[in-house]
């Protein structure tokens, strides 16, 4: 190690020996210990006085927290050190900074330098710590490992040092208790025999000592259920202890004791706490039971009953063997008892009351919310079946009327009508008014609103379901059939998951609902389309699946000849395009209704139909004819289909109609369907007064009437001669009139006899008319006519405009934003879209990006990557790294820094702070544009290395390479990535098949010259392939070697190269299709959601309520899918459970194929795990895998 990283890990270390505020003798011992120029002596671990970190603050634990992180994943024998050391000094202690957060990954990763005894306890004092961390989850190891050994936990006893509070002594004591049998002279009223119980008996002194012990605890700190405001005397503490140490349990809580504790606030933590332990070690000292029985009397008006909520967290077996015995003790009312048992889902206790005391469960399931009052029902049904038989009508009843409330409450409008419809009071004639409003009701918690009808079959109300069902259907919400399985014939309710195989079932349930609750079929057909959309499918089901349905749906509705008909001519574009697919399936039938639909101006619609036309040879005849329609869109439609069908065959029929035409836009499309030269310039009739008489044929001044040409600024052309609005008119219309959208020709004839300067203060014009307007879709060709002819100016207002349309939920517009975008002309424009391309919020604009940057390679004739690498630009510096502003009689030389900041310098070579502002010697205009040059030289720099941090970074987690000569044009002549290069290690690599092999890693120094870890000059090959080195292709001597030159050198990497953490893939997991290391961490859905996203992965399919339950992300053929238990699109803030993650590639076909984990490249791998661990870092709690599976996130 170099002296200087030597020197400066060891401040670290004093600085951090200083917060451990040690002792003498402990500070001269650590010193000694953590000396990391030494070899370890683990002999003076053993000289240690012991001591308690327990009362660090907060940031003095984050402090040492961050030492450890730092180093954990770089200097592994120094974070063992300290981890070691800090372990024999504080015992328990040090898991406020060894642990701080992510407990589960931090705990096993001490398991590495610790014993599992120290390990085990410093997992007790972190679950001590926090209530929040009292779940079955997280005592599950140590019960396992008790189990098999319960005297581990009074080695783990000798381990806590912390005097002060005893509240992991006490824990550990009761977990003893809890995983041996008691003696049988030491039993307690609950001890419970259970055939099943693996338990074995514990040393009888042993247990002895942990039950003494635990009792003693408990006895003392009974009072501190009890906030510091509600403190007790000294005489009414030691009659509450008194009760504990000697209260007879079959008698009532005196009322002297209840007296004392009427009116008292309780100490959250304490009535988890103490009750907990209590209920751990509950069948060996009745003394327990009376602790809880305490806590309860102090709790039982509550709903949310702290005492019970804590025993539940032993464990759901454990709780049920003792509650029924429990129950006889506790003075909580049956009512009370009950909704607890509702609200925890305890079924058997829900049994159980509905059969000891019907009458209170009548009285408690008349107020209970819907969702519980549905769930009680069904345990009274099989709790108490006579007593359901004798009142069901009162039940289903109440249910129904609580269940219709609930279910019409979701609309904004109309609620009366949707409840009275959902009792059966109105037929749906009755409530057809209400449907505009109600589908464009917003707010609408769906999620909520499937589980509600989902509960309402479960709990056998079939009347609100189905017509909650209709209500679903009529507000065209297509949630509940994507998540849940209709069949009312077997009247199963089923996740959608099972049911991809046979989804034609659910259609036919769905068509009969519809027909049963007489739907009319207007409405059917417009929720149909909706739910039946070729995209939804081609997510959800198999290949075949949604042509089965539509042979269904067809099938179904065989007589409905006139309302197949009238939806084609709806003003509905799903039910157009559904008609049109259903009567596609019967040609013969409905060939002229869909001849007649050519008129059709959606955009699917014309696609589908065209593709259907072009499959039926048979209405050449019609199509023929439709080319000579006076409707331009039948005219249209007409020369597609012949030219699918051979142009060479119609080409006369194709000649003979464009000599009739009359529409420019039709013109044009015959004219390079025939190869017929669209108007030459040597012409007479290709003049500019011509071509502009040509593009206005037609009512171009009601399709530009939304503009204000009055306001706009003149425009010259070349000769001075002002430009004529038609002129103007022309441009903009050849925009409006162009099939699919990009760079007109026509419009770059007229624009280059204009004032290319006015002409771009004209477009700018015309483009905040757009945005004021609304920034209509419908006139989106404004965004390509202002980048194309807008100049630089308008680029940083495109990117405004995409970033907002992107925010406010028009992915579509701020996709159509970013490829205009590319087709400015300067540098800048391109570098923005590889920017968006890697790294945007925005899944939709992200792919954009990437189109347009493959639309400008393909016209170069290079690769993405290769154009990528030839747009970054120089910024007007030389070889030195200088720029010359020049402000005639000053000029001021700029130098581009090595770390990529910029360094002003006058004429005499002094460093200024920054570029002066011009004054009166300079020369005016000149000075001027060296200082707006300037200006725009910072924020394009700005731009450029943000761009290129991403393009390096995307580079180290794909292993992409560089042709030697390619990369020294890059990273050697480009004097902005010069800068890069020199601070980064790179490394020469063979390639053999899908195998990456490093065969010599080295630096480029800011001499020119290249540098190996020896600090031998290297000889780089003509032919060589270059790429960023992973630290993964180093071993840890090499690594170490590599960090030690760059610190000598005092490189500072511009992205994190060397000091990445590692992840390697363990023998277990080697050929499974799913990564489970994550499975079951939850998290916060927006905590997720931000840093998933800023780290380049996108939103899974969204459903058409807003559901999404992926993220996903693409490198090149490489995909990765992560799931979860799902969010909505606009991020609720939630807990979501974290599930697998797959590994795919793309192959031939684009088709999609799952890898094993052992076929994922380990960089690849690597990386994305440091991704999703940075995405989970703040998780504290984690659920069994892949149990949690079955949790639903409702």
């Amino acid at each position: 190690m170099n002296s200087q990283a030597q020197d400066r890990d060891m401040q670290n270390i004093q600085k951090v020996l200083g917060m451990l505020q040690l002792t003498e003798k402990n500070q001269k011992i650590a010193e000694q210990y953590m000396n990391m120029s030494a070899p370890e002596d683990t002999t003076l671990l053993k000289e240690v006085e012991h001591q308690s970190f327990a009362n660090f603050s907060r940031d003095i634990n984050y402090e040492l927290y961050t030492f450890l992180q730092m180093y954990k994943s770089t200097k592994t024998e120094l974070a063992g050190r300290f981890i070691r050391l800090t372990a024999e000094i504080g015992g328990e202690t040090c898991s406020n900074f060894l642990v701080y957060c992510q407990i589960f990954q931090n705990i096993n990763y001490l398991g590495k330098f610790l014993s599992p005894i120290q390990k085990a306890v410093i997992h007790a004092n972190t679950i001590v710590s926090d209530s929040r961390n009292f779940s079955a989850n997280f005592i599950e190891p140590l019960v396992r490992m008790g189990t098999k050994n319960p005297e581990v936990f009074s080695q783990m006893i000798e381990l806590c040092y912390n005097e002060e509070k005893v509240n992991t002594k006490m824990f550990l004591a009761a977990l003893y208790l809890h995983c041996v049998k008691p003696s049988e002279d030491a039993k307690g009223t609950l001890y419970i025999a259970m055939n099943e119980d693996d338990r074995i008996f514990g040393d009888p002194d042993c247990t002895k000592k942990m039950r003494t012990y635990l009792e003693h605890c408990l006895t003392v700190n009974i009072g501190k259920l009890m906030t510091k405001d509600s403190q007790l005397e000294k005489t009414n503490l030691e009659l509450l202890q008194n009760f504990v140490q000697n209260a007879t349990l079959n008698e009532p809580i005196p009322e002297d004791i209840r007296s004392i504790l009427a009116g008292k606030c309780r100490n959250d933590y304490q009535m988890a706490f103490l009750p907990f332990l209590a209920f751990l070690a509950i069948e060996h000292s009745d003394q327990f039971v009376s602790v809880i029985r305490l806590a309860d009397a102090l709790d039982f008006m509550a709903v949310k009953n702290s005492p019970l909520d804590y025993c539940l967290v032993a464990g759901q077996d454990w709780f049920d063997r003792h509650i029924f015995v429990l129950r006889n003790y506790l003075i909580i009312p049956d009512d009370m008892y009950l909704r607890w048992a509702v609200s925890k889902k305890q079924t058997k206790i829900l049994e159980y009351i509905a059969k000891k005391a019907p009458e209170t469960t009548c009285d408690v399931l008349m107020d209970l919310p819907v969702n519980e009052k549905g769930y009680l029902i069904t345990y009274i049904k099989t709790g108490n079946p006579l007593f359901y038989e004798e009142n069901k009508e009162l039940f289903c009843g109440n249910y129904r009327k609580a269940a219709a409330k609930q279910a019409a409450s979701i609309f904004n409008t109309s609620q009366n009508e949707a409840e009275r419809y959902l009792l059966g009071e109105i037929q749906i004639s009755d409530i057809l008014f209400c449907v505009p409003s109600w589908r464009d009701a917003n707010g609408r918690q769906w999620r909520t609103q499937c589980k509600d009808i989902y509960n309402y079959i479960l709990c056998g109300e079939l009347q609100v379901y189905k017509r909650a069902l209709v209500l679903e259907f009529l507000s065209l919400n297509t949630n509940y059939i994507s998540e849940f399985w209709i069949d009312l014939e077997l009247n199963q309710t089923e996740s959608a998951l099972k049911y991809k195989e046979v989804d034609s079932r659910q259609t036919n349930s769905i068509l009969k609902l519809m027909d049963e609750e007489k739907i009319p079929p207007q409405y059917q057909i417009e929720f149909l389309s909706t739910a039946y959309n070729k995209s939804y499918f081609a997510f959800y089901y198999r290949k075949n699946s949604y042509q089965e349905c539509l042979e269904v749906i067809a099938s179904y509705h065989d007589d409905w000849h006139n309302e197949w008909k009238s939806a084609s001519q709806s003003h509905f574009i799903p039910s157009r395009i559904l008609a049109i697919r259903v009567m596609e399936l019967q040609w013969d039938e409905y060939k002229e209704e869909l001849l007649a639909c050519a008129k059709e101006n959606s955009k699917e619609a014309r696609e589908l139909l065209q593709a259907i036309y072009v499959a039926h040879p048979d209405c050449e005849e019609q199509i023929l004819t439709m080319l000579k329609s006076p409707r331009g869109l039948e005219r249209e439609m007409a020369i597609e289909v012949l030219c699918c069908w051979g142009v060479e065959k119609y080409h006369n029929a194709l000649s003979v109609s464009l000599e009739n035409e009359k529409t420019k836009k039709i013109r044009t499309i015959i004219q390079n369907a025939i190869g017929v030269e669209i108007c030459q310039n040597n012409t007479a009739e290709s003049t500019l007064e011509n071509l502009v008489h040509e593009i206005l044929i037609g009512t171009w001044k009601r399709k530009l009437s939304w503009l204000s040409f009055e306001s706009v600024p003149k425009v010259h052309k070349r000769d001075k001669e002002q430009a004529t609005e038609e002129y103007l008119a022309a441009i903009l219309i050849s925009y409006n009139d162009m099939k699919t959208l990009g760079i007109s020709k026509e419009a770059q004839r007229l624009a280059a006899e204009l004032n290319a300067a006015e002409l771009a203060r004209y477009i700018k014009e015309i483009y905040h008319f757009w945005i004021n307007e609304g920034a209509q879709a419908k006139r989106k060709w404004v965004l390509y006519a202002a980048s194309i002819h807008g100049g630089e100016t308008i680029v940083t207002e495109l990117y405004a405009q995409l970033q907002d349309c992107a925010k406010e939920g028009r992915g579509a517009m701020a996709a159509e934003a970013v490829k205009a975008l590319a087709l400015n002309s300067s540098p800048t424009a391109l570098v923005l879209v590889d920017q968006i391309s890697r790294k945007f919020k925005n899944r939709q604009v992200k792919a954009a990006a990437v189109q347009a940057l493959d639309y400008a390679a393909e016209q170069l004739g290079i690769t993405r990557e290769e154009m990528e690498d030839r747009i970054v630009p120089n910024l007007g510096f030389n070889t030195q790294m200088e720029r010359i502003f020049d402000y005639g009689k000053r000029q001021f030389r700029v130098v581009l820094t090595p770390t990529l900041s910029l360094a002003v310098y006058d004429e005499n070579g002094k460093q200024l702070k920054n570029l002066p502002a011009p004054g009166k010697t300079d020369e005016t205009e000149l000075a001027k544009a060296a200082n707006d040059a300037w200006k725009q030289l910072k924020k394009q720099l700005k731009t450029v290395i943000s761009a290129q941090k991403l393009r390096l970074e995307q580079a180290l987690i794909t292993g992409r390479q560089w042709e030697s000569k390619n990369w020294k044009a890059l990273f050697v002549e480009n004097p902005v990535m010069h800068q890069f290069a020199t601070g980064l290690l790179w490394g020469v690599y063979q390639n053999k098949g899908s195998d990456r092999i490093l065969t010599k890693a080295f630096r480029y120094m800011e001499d020119g010259t290249f540098n190996t870890v020896e600090e031998d000059e290297y000889q780089l090959s003509e032919v060589a392939d270059i790429g960023l080195v992973h630290p993964l292709e180093l071993s840890e001597e090499e690594l170490i070697a590599w960090k030690e030159q760059l610190s000598d050198y005092e490189i500072v990497q511009p992205i994190e190269q060397l000091e990445r953490p590692i992840f390697r893939l363990t023998e277990q997991e080697k050929n499974a299709l799913e990564l489970t290391r994550f499975g079951g961490v939850v998290v916060n859905s927006r905590a997720l959601f931000s840093k998933l996203q800023n780290m380049g992965w996108y939103k899974g399919y969204v459903g058409d309520g807003g559901s999404f339950d992926t993220y996903n992300r693409t490198d090149q053929d490489k995909v990765v899918e992560l799931k979860f238990s799902g969010d909505d699109i606009v991020g609720l803030d939630i807990d979501v459970i974290v599930y697998g993650v797959y590994f795919s590639k793309i192959g031939e076909s684009n088709q999609v194929v799952s890898c094993k984990l052992e076929e994922v490249d380990p960089r690849y791998f690597s990386e994305i795990i440091l991704q999703l661990t940075k995405a989970t870092a703040s998780s504290t709690k984690r659920e069994s895998y892949p149990d949690c599976k079955n949790q639903r996130w409702f």
